[in-house]
């Protein structure tokens, strides 16, 4: 099972870029939640 979200905003400073926060939230074989997060900018 794996649990994305992302999180678009627009960046303050720069309002014609998105700033695109990605999680990806999943179990490992022994249970255990990991999450990766990355964010950039388009």
């Amino acid at each position: 099972m794996v649990i994305i979200r992302i999180n678009r905003k627009i960046c303050k400073k720069h309002p014609e870029f998105y700033q695109i926060d990605l999680k990806f939230s999943f179990f490992d074989g022994r249970g255990r939640l990991k999450t990766v997060s990355m964010n950039y900018q388009e």
